[in-house]
């Protein structure tokens, strides 16, 4: 994530589980992660998967990319979701 000036911040969002080599996803019955970054099948399955990490490390480069945040609620309903704008 871009900070202040030209720092580059580091951020671990805590979601992070140690799997079996050959375990490819973790299921889970409560949603964890912030809106705007987890995957939207993540959200009605529940299901971490790589592809969800991939899902969040795209967002981060649109936000790169676009000099837009993720989520921006001073936005009007619609085009709050950056996304979804894009």
């Amino acid at each position: 994530m871009a900070g202040s000036g030209v720092f580059a911040e580091i951020s671990d969002f805590g979601l992070a589980k140690m799997m079996p080599e050959n375990q490819e996803m973790y299921v889970t019955t409560k949603v964890l992660g912030t809106f705007g970054y987890f995957d939207p099948r993540y959200t009605s399955t529940g299901k971490l998967t790589i592809q969800s990490d991939v899902y969040a490390f795209g967002v981060v480069l649109l936000e790169l990319l676009t000099r837009r945040r993720a989520v921006d609620l001073s936005q009007g309903h619609n085009d709050q979701n950056l996304v979804l704008r894009c």
